[in-house]
């Protein structure tokens, strides 16, 4: 995964983490404030609606005391008591005429025409809201039944309460407004810093990963679960990497141990060879000695080289290296070999290409990948090594016709000691791929392989592109 994508998915999690934040938030507040303004609203409307059943029962008893006439005169005090013709009346008879009432000028935006009761007969009341405009935009309306036959409609104007909650949920839509920005901005921060610290574990395993052992995660002294985390990851990796210095020590000091005795049988063997009079079969031997201490001396100086690219690249020189030139070098020296199976190996090139590696293990690496393509090439068959630039990667491909790799040996080539079918009948110890593959992963690159069994086998590496300019290390001539 490159650097640039691996900030995209952080700000990708540290935006899921905010959205989730301020839609919580969000969510939450919209149903309290839904739930406050139902509230309210529900709270003004019943001050109202008991307002008008008070007066309504206040002009029954009026009715009863002194009949139609009390009731005109206690409702017309009322009316103008109010001050700002916020109320109205209408009393109504059986035949639906309008009886008495109050100065209806002020309220031309309501058609009251079309709010003429009708009469059941019974002693029943019922609330109405009546839309118009202007200053009498809603008006709250109790149309009752004061007595047999006569009706009374009681009107309040509620407009102010209509538009003091219009400018309540305009203030109530402004903080919220305000209080989700807040809370994205610190949900962000809140995401980013939980996500930072997951990036710092994240690079730590991936410098791992690619082999650098000595890599651990910065704990920050917080007592929070992120820190224990961290301090656990550590000592996790401390105790893995204890194991697998005792484990590369092992093996480096079995190798090394059984180089000497193995170069001393040698010795005796070639001593053996060297001596007049010696049988036939006694120099046979002898000569089958030398062969077989060759391969076991050949295989443990593999191993030790893929321990050393493995664990001790840092110590290697790098500087720009032209890999044209390293790749041409290489072609000549397999031509000989390739020769004698009438099989030619071409280069094709754009130019010079500059990567910065080590030029030795460069060389070596490269020479195990031609010589394997070599190796595995039928009679009469071309090798052909391509060299691209891809942006800041330089890219060297090594194709030859052949065999192939079944699709189940595939994944396992770069193993140490793998060999697949097809190479079980050629020489070899099954370390070249294996040493290629490390060193190339010690010069931060990447090398893969695609098959098509039958047909052909293609190596391709990637390396990073030099990005200093200095002398490049001349390519030093091998054989």
């Amino acid at each position: 995964m490159s650097s640039e994508t691996r900030p995209r998915l952080s700000r990708r999690l540290a935006w899921r983490l905010t959205l989730w934040y301020g839609g919580i938030l969000i969510l939450s507040l919209a149903v309290s404030f839904v739930v406050f303004f139902v509230v309210v609203n529900s709270v003004m409307r019943h001050r109202t609606d008991t307002w008008l059943m008070e007066e309504a029962h206040g002009t029954q008893d009026a009715l009863r005391r002194g009949g139609r006439l009390a009731v005109t005169q206690e409702l017309m005090q009322e009316t103008t008591e109010s001050g700002n013709n916020d109320i109205f009346f209408r009393i109504f008879d059986t035949a639906g005429q309008l009886l008495e009432g109050s100065d209806l000028r002020s309220w031309q935006q309501i058609n009251f025409e079309s709010h003429i009761p009708a009469l059941t007969g019974e002693r029943e009341s019922s609330f109405q809201t009546w839309v118009g405009n202007g200053p009498h935009s809603s008006v709250r309306v109790l149309t009752t039944s004061l007595a047999p036959g006569v009706v009374l409609q009681l009107g309040f104007n509620e407009t102010e309460d209509v538009r003091l909650m219009a400018r309540s949920e305009r203030l109530a839509a402004l903080i919220m407004g305000v209080l989700v920005l807040m809370a994205v901005l610190v949900g962000w921060g809140t995401a980013r810093r939980a996500v930072g610290d997951v990036e710092l574990l994240t690079a730590a395993a991936r410098d791992i990963a690619s082999g650098k052992w000595d890599t651990r995660v910065p704990v920050t002294p917080r007592g929070d679960e992120i820190e224990q985390l961290a301090v656990t990851f550590n000592i996790m990796i401390d105790r893995v990497n204890a194991i697998l210095t005792t484990m590369r020590q092992t093996n480096d000091n079995i190798a090394h141990e059984l180089r000497s005795p193995i170069a001393r049988m040698r010795g005796w063997a070639e001593t053996t060879l060297m001596r007049p009079n010696v049988e036939a079969h006694a120099r046979d031997m002898a000569a089958t000695t030398v062969e077989a201490c060759d391969r076991l001396l050949e295989t443990i100086n593999g191993m030790l080289d893929i321990a050393e690219a493995e664990t001790r690249s840092d110590a290697w020189p790098m500087g720009p290296v032209d890999l044209e030139a390293v790749l041409r070098d290489a072609c000549e020296l397999f031509d000989p070999v390739a020769e004698q199976k009438n099989i030619s190996i071409r280069l094709e090139s754009p130019g010079p290409c500059m990567v910065n590696a080590n030029l030795h293990q460069l060389q070596r690496a490269l020479a195990n990948i031609i010589d394997n393509a070599v190796k595995y090439a039928p009679q009469g068959a071309a090798v052909i090594v391509l060299l691209n630039r891809a942006g800041p990667q330089i890219v060297a491909t090594v194709k030859n016709p052949g065999p192939g790799i079944l699709p189940a040996d595939l994944p396992h080539i770069f193993e140490r000691f793998f060999r697949g079918e097809a190479s079980r009948t050629v020489s070899g110890s099954g370390l070249g791929l294996s040493l290629a593959h490390a060193i190339i992963q010690a010069h931060s690159g990447t090398i893969k392989a695609t098959s098509m069994p039958g047909q052909w086998t293609e190596f391709t590496l990637c390396l990073p592109a030099a990005t200093v300019s200095q002398t490049p290390t001349a390519p030093a001539r091998q054989g």
